[in-house]
């Protein structure tokens, strides 16, 4: 199911939201010359290493230059246009955060500490069973009580503000974080009581 979201709330984390932070940096800063119009080549030229970062990321074994990036996102099933970019910015930070699948983490109920860093409306469409907002008394907890390899998936709406809070995590020292691919968007799709929604693209 799809719905559109109305409405502000605000970040689960103080201080670590969509408009704050490394993430809220990204996309104020973002090069606005560089659309979902754009060709592949162009971006190259705009970010050097994007292609490449892509190929990695996402396994794929060739690219077109000509191809505008919306239809490369749309293509091979990817992120929207506007989440690889700052995926790609992000990503110089990730280190050792891993990824995890929607068929993945609920192939293992039980095993994680699911983290949920969306803003307080969206939690209305449905949250993954048993995950907890990162707010400030749980993050407190983590830093103090949690042991290092304790097994933590993150996820938000698409995996942007999740992949930056799990780096944040693992530079607090945690030794096992992981982001839930494609976040809630693609737990939705797995899980029919969780509703798809718009107007957080990240």
């Amino acid at each position: 199911m799809e719905k559109e979201a109305a409405g502000d709330g605000s970040g689960a984390l103080p201080g670590y939201n969509s408009s704050m932070g490394l993430f809220g940096k990204l996309t104020r800063s973002q090069n606005r010359a560089i659309t979902g119009a754009s060709t592949l080549k162009e971006i190259e030229t705009a970010y050097p290493g994007f292609a490449d970062y892509c190929q990695r990321r996402y396994r794929l074994n060739s690219l077109s230059p000509g191809e505008t990036l919306e239809d490369f996102a749309r293509g091979h099933r990817l992120p929207s246009a506007q989440i690889l970019l700052a995926e790609f910015q992000v990503s110089g930070r990730v280190g050792d955060v891993h990824m995890i699948t929607a068929e993945e983490l609920k192939a293992r109920p039980g095993h994680f500490q699911i983290l949920d860093v969306r803003e307080n409306w969206e939690k209305g469409y449905g949250s993954i069973p048993n995950s907890r907002p990162l707010d400030a008394i749980l993050l407190k907890e983590i830093r103090t009580q949690w042991p290092k390899t304790t097994p933590i998936v993150v996820y938000c709406h698409f995996g942007v503000r999740s992949l930056d809070a799990a780096v944040t995590l693992t530079e607090l020292g945690l030794k096992n974080v992981s982001v839930l691919q494609g976040g809630v968007d693609a737990w939705a799709q797995v899980d029919s009581t969780v509703t798809r929604y718009e107007h957080a693209w990240c």
